[in-house]
């Protein structure tokens, strides 16, 4: 799978010399959502309490309307260092537990321009009329599919021995929406700052029965939904227009 995410996202890289292609960075503070049968010492939000996300996208768009299509590739990770209490023979152990979290994402944000629906010109955001939020201001969807691997290792710090390291992959469906402002800075690069709800549901992390202990009564569930209000900036770049604006003058 890490090859296939390889050959797409340079596939992409490959088209960016015939139009609009982007790169972007987001921020996940995650929430996990959890019923009463995790133990007192460790909430699951605590094991991966934040994520990273970088990737790149090709651009697409409809004819005579301001709808685009950014299809993409993406790569997340989340790493923690926590503390929890393990029961062996009764008695509490502490364990230091560190977690591992990677996605590799393939997905598919979709732009509305809905202040400025059919008022394209085909040209980058610095030279669309309009003013600043009619031009630049966007709804945005965006469907997408990540295939992930968890990893997680305790240790007892006092005589510094492993007690578990698990490791569990598991494929789910993710989504997002939100908005977003396009920010020309000329013909060439445009900056987009946006915001929104992600989640991603059914995510099965067997290995988290490890680092928050077993419940006292009933059983761990394991498939969880994790949720995020997340920050993110995309940079955009138009190398073909400026191509075509230098053909005219010539």
């Amino acid at each position: 799978m890490k090859q296939a995410f390889v050959i797409l996202f340079l596939s992409l890289l490959s088209l960016s010399g015939f139009a609009q292609f982007s790169i972007f960075a987001e921020y996940q503070p995650n929430r996990i959502e959890w019923q009463d049968d995790w133990n007192s010492y460790v909430s699951a939000d605590n094991v991966y309490s934040q994520s990273t996300v970088i990737g790149a996208a090709y651009w697409i768009k409809l004819k005579d309307y301001r709808v685009e299509f950014h299809p993409g590739v993406s790569y997340s990770s989340s790493t923690t260092s926590l503390e929890s209490e393990q029961m062996v023979n009764n008695v509490a152990n502490t364990v230091l537990t560190k977690t591992a979290f990677t996605g590799f994402g393939i997905e598919l944000p979709v732009h509305v321009y809905f202040l400025d629906f059919e008022g394209d010109c085909n040209c980058p955001t610095f030279s669309k009329d309009g003013n600043f939020l009619s031009k630049g201001l966007y709804f945005f969807v965006t469907p997408g599919y990540s295939f992930n691997t968890y990893k997680l290792d305790g240790m007892n710090p006092i005589i510094s021995s492993t007690v578990f390291a698990q490791e569990d992959k598991d494929n789910v469906f993710t989504a997002s929406t939100g908005l977003g402002l396009d920010i020309g800075l000329g013909n060439l690069i445009t900056i987009s700052p946006y915001g929104g709800y992600f989640v991603s549901p059914n995510n099965n992390w067997e290995g988290l029965a490890y680092a928050v202990g077993q419940a006292a009564s009933g059983e761990l569930q394991i498939n969880r939904n994790l949720r995020s209000v997340f920050a993110g900036l995309r940079v955009s770049f138009r190398p073909d227009y400026v191509k075509e604006r230098r053909a005219m003058f010539r």
